[in-house]
């Protein structure tokens, strides 16, 4: 009777989100998500946090974005490589921020990223799984293609690994063209701390609770923190070494779920699908339901609109207006 009451009492308040924005290339959907969730305060009491890249004019946002009183740009802003640790800082950064506000979640999310369930069907998942952290994961022994990440030197964050993939600065092309054909000559690095390396994807909502911890973490292992500066895609590694390696393992939401799979010698190497984790829909296909080729992850258009409408999923990604 006193949980019923206690949860009767706790849904009558607004469930405090703080949105954490890693925003670079779409003003336009980052605006309309936040006004879809800035609808119902008496539901959900949203805060939103951005970041934007400082190779972005921050005028092309503002005009787009406005600040206002649940709206707050940082002032601190970096250049932020894909794949180096300059994504984990911008993190960082955006989580220091948000949790000197407090809420009851800090959610992770792009500028690309939009919800696909009203505010009242966000709140009633979150608040049926009180406490739960939403964030995806792996241990790297049951995906070995991702012992590389940590066992050679990345200096991603010197040299940006985008061109390399993108075709487009030749000194960066030329250097990781080269650097991924020598570097398995390379002695491999041992792992220097007494923790178990854990994989993921980047996009995350955890409790006050656990930023909070993290926060302290980074603040009293600064070894652990120069490690990482110089792995493959930190930002999908970081934050999830820290969280599975603390109490707060056993609150992931569907942690119950990982051992089964992954004692099926089948699955060695496989993922378990990240939103049963995360709650974010994501299309990795490749391919449309028209047969239409598409990137990784896929940009969803309206052929993908009757299955978001039937995911139990309560975000997307990705999404763009200029098509």
């Amino acid at each position: 009777v006193c949980d019923y009451i206690r949860l009767n009492m706790k849904m009558a308040e607004p469930l405090r989100i703080n949105y954490l924005i890693m925003a670079y290339d779409n003003p336009e959907v980052l605006n309309r998500a936040i006004d879809q969730l800035s609808r119902e305060p008496h539901i959900i009491a949203a805060r939103f946090y951005i970041h934007l890249d400082k190779k972005v004019n921050i005028r092309s946002y503002q005009d787009v974005v406005p600040e206002r009183e649940n709206v707050v740009y940082l002032a601190k802003r970096k250049k932020v490589n894909w794949m180096g640790f300059s994504m984990v800082e911008e993190i960082l950064e955006l989580l220091a921020e948000s949790a000197k506000c407090g809420a009851d979640y800090h959610f992770l999310m792009s500028d690309s990223d939009y919800p696909i369930k009203s505010n009242q069907a966000i709140r009633e998942t979150i608040s049926g799984n009180a406490d739960d952290e939403y964030i995806s994961f792996w241990n790297f022994t049951d995906i070995p293609a991702w012992s590389h990440k940590i066992e050679h030197y990345y200096p991603t964050n010197l040299v940006s690994i985008r061109e390399y993939y993108r075709n487009t600065r030749k000194f960066n092309r030329f250097f990781w063209k080269h650097y991924f054909r020598l570097v398995n000559k390379f002695p491999k690095r041992k792992y220097p701390f007494d923790l178990i390396p854990y994989g993921g994807a980047t996009w995350w909502m955890l409790t006050q609770g656990c930023v909070q911890y993290i926060l302290n973490f980074v603040h009293s292992n600064p070894r652990f923190v120069k490690f990482y500066r110089t792995t493959h895609s930190p930002e999908e590694m970081f934050f999830q070494t820290i969280v599975l390696n603390s109490d707060f393992r056993t609150k992931v939401h569907n942690y119950h779920l990982y051992e089964p799979f992954y004692s099926k010698p089948e699955n060695n190497g496989k993922h378990i699908d990240t939103a049963k984790y995360t709650l974010g829909y994501t299309d990795w296909s490749g391919v449309s339901l028209r047969g239409v080729k598409r990137g990784l992850p896929a940009f969803l258009d309206d052929s993908d609109f009757a299955r978001l409408c039937n995911s139990e999923c309560i975000f997307a990604r990705k999404f763009n207006m200029k098509d």
